[in-house]
């Protein structure tokens, strides 16, 4: 039986379809960092030193992301899951969201380096995508429990 133009016309939509959503998927998995490790070695997006107690900090820090807004759309700092890894001289706050392939990948990481009495911040990503609201979330959390001003390098603002 020989296919008419109204019958082939669907099944073209739907392989373009499948085609762009395959081509959209590519392009996700390709844009991520596949391990932890690698978030680590990853460039940081912003960095500061203030005066602070690291461990009272990381914990206020992780306090403040978790009550932050989720988002309902767009991956937002209050939708990912928190771990943190305390070292002797730093404490990393670690963001695990959805992976397109299921389960959880880091997406978004705080360092927080102790010298002497004070403390370096630097935030990293994972995600080659728009990370930007996330770490836009942050700062503003880690200046409330700093209770000082924090400038970070660059600037919100960029």
């Amino acid at each position: 039986m020989r296919a008419t133009a109204s019958q082939s016309r669907p099944v073209g939509q739907r392989g373009r379809l499948l085609v762009a959503a395959l081509g959209f998927a590519a392009l996700l998995l390709g844009g991520c960092a596949s391990s932890l490790p690698e978030v680590r070695e990853s460039s940081p997006l912003r960095a500061a030193t203030i005066t602070a107690e690291r461990s009272t900090l990381a914990s206020c820090i992780v306090s403040g992301l978790r009550a932050a807004d989720p988002g309902t759309i767009r991956l937002l700092a209050g939708s990912l899951i928190y771990q943190t890894e305390e070292g002797a001289t730093s404490t990393e706050i670690i963001g695990y969201g959805p992976a397109p392939a299921g389960g959880f990948m880091p997406v978004y990481m705080l360092t927080l380096t102790t010298a002497g009495p004070e403390v370096a911040i630097q935030s990293r990503r994972n995600w080659k995508g728009n990370i930007d609201p996330i770490d836009r979330q942050a700062w503003p959390v880690i200046e409330r429990c700093a209770g000082a001003k924090v400038n970070p390098t660059p600037p919100l603002d960029n």
